[in-house]
């Protein structure tokens, strides 16, 4: 039951990325934060979650992460 809990949590985290990356400025949510740190934070606690839910090695999981970040931009430029 906790590793479909976990593995939930990190699917969420991976939409609420994709959400705040595709919306317009205009709807993201605003903190105090430097808008780096809130990235480094939540790609942080995303990856960890992720690491969590899944035993793949950590190769695999590096490049799905740079393949995942880079569609994003792309997508983001459309």
């Amino acid at each position: 039951m906790t590793i479909i809990l976990i593995r939930a949590t990190a699917w969420i985290l991976l939409a609420i990325i994709v959400a705040l990356t595709l919306v317009p400025p205009a709807f993201r949510p605003v903190t105090s934060m430097p808008h780096i740190v809130e990235h480094a934070l939540i790609f942080l606690l995303t990856g960890a979650v992720f690491a969590l839910a899944y035993e793949i090695r950590a190769s695999f999981f590096f490049a799905a992460a740079m393949i995942f970040s880079g569609c994003l931009e792309g997508l983001q430029s459309v």
